[in-house]
């Protein structure tokens, strides 16, 4: 009995993920790329752009979306005419995407449907959608009643009509350089996480600022009437908890500078804790690469010598699990708050 019941779950379990495949399928683009749609609404006969995969695999097997696509207002399946609504991950990870179109049907877009879209250049939004626009040929998707910015690419920029830039707005873009302007107030948790920004200046306007901002970059982050910078890289915030379990961010500075960044405009957006522990530095390869130092131990902050081998290198560095690559400036490096591996130096 136990046993044809287990087989009878085993059936049921079958049928329904048999059901929950039958609501996504593809469909050609007018661009000419493969798109996947859900049906998220039968009776309003409405679909969502998404992906084909599963979550955190979502294009293994799969061909990626790439080049210039035009998302369609409409698709047709089994002879149903379905209305395209909304993106779920649509683009996730599409590293060869360049350039996309919103169309005027597409109302509501989930936060990382465009992470990690390297090349992505161009974002064009149909001029009659009623919640979304590109204004000024911004190559961006603002919230157009509440003037976020919701999503930019590498091109981006900025309208002074923008009053807040959205969690996770350039996450994983190729985004290099922008101008914040003035009228920005608001920037979200996450909002530059992990872009090719170096140098970013924040308008003295902005009020309110996540933590994780600039999580997982390497910026030189200037805050406009305020003479120090700040020098941010993942390793540079950490989560502290208050008396109700709530996480909030708490930004890591090199020992002795605690005060005083507290005591600057940098204090108004979030707390500071100093690193004064020593942590190891590793050589890995230390024959083949001709790299030596004398510092086995430093703290945050520090900046550790190197002896290299002849030229102009960069160095690549393990932080924990993160492989990344630092310039060296005269064969020297600054400390961060964790132990370090070097791993070995390379020509830029």
């Amino acid at each position: 009995m136990r046993k044809i019941a287990y087989f009878a779950v085993l059936m049921l379990l079958s049928g329904f993920a048999s059901l929950l495949q039958a609501q996504v399928f593809s469909d050609i683009a007018p661009s000419g790329q493969t798109l996947y749609y859900k049906i998220t609404d039968k009776t309003k006969q409405q679909v969502t752009v998404t992906f084909p995969g599963s979550y955190g695999q979502y294009w293994d097997g799969y061909v990626k979306p790439a080049g210039r696509v035009v998302v369609p207002d409409t698709v047709t399946y089994n002879g149903v005419t379905y209305t395209v609504v909304s993106f779920r991950d649509a683009f996730n990870g599409c590293d060869e995407l360049t350039s996309v179109f919103v169309p005027k049907t597409v109302t509501d877009i989930n936060s990382t449907t465009f992470e990690y879209c390297r090349n992505l250049a161009e974002i064009t939004v149909h001029p009659d959608n009623p919640v979304f626009d590109s204004r000024g040929n911004c190559n961006a998707i603002i919230n157009t009643e509440e003037n976020e910015l919701v999503y930019g690419c590498k091109n981006a920029t900025i309208p002074n009509s923008v009053t807040s830039i959205a969690w996770y707005a350039f996450r994983g873009s190729g985004l290099t350089s922008i101008t914040i302007p003035s009228s920005v107030k608001y920037i979200s948790d996450q909002a530059f996480y992990g872009c090719l920004l170096t140098e970013l200046t924040i308008p003295a306007t902005v009020e309110d600022m996540g933590a994780d901002a600039f999580m997982d970059d390497y910026v030189t982050a200037t805050l406009a009437n305020c003479p120090l910078k700040l020098e941010v890289n993942k390793y540079h915030f950490d989560d502290e908890y208050d008396e109700d379990g709530i996480a909030y961010g708490v930004c890591v500075v090199p020992c002795g500078w605690k005060k005083t960044y507290e005591n600057s405009e940098w204090g108004k957006f979030f707390p500071f804790r100093e690193s004064c522990k020593p942590h190891n530095i590793y050589i890995e390869d230390e024959a083949n690469c001709g790299l030596k130092t004398s510092l086995k131990k430093a703290k945050f902050g520090d900046m550790v010598k190197l002896t290299c081998t002849p030229g102009d290198y960069d160095i690549v560095f393990l932080w924990g699990d993160h492989k990344t690559t630092i310039k060296m400036e005269n064969n020297s490096f600054m400390m961060p708050y964790h132990e370090v591996t070097v791993k070995s130096v390379r020509k830029p």
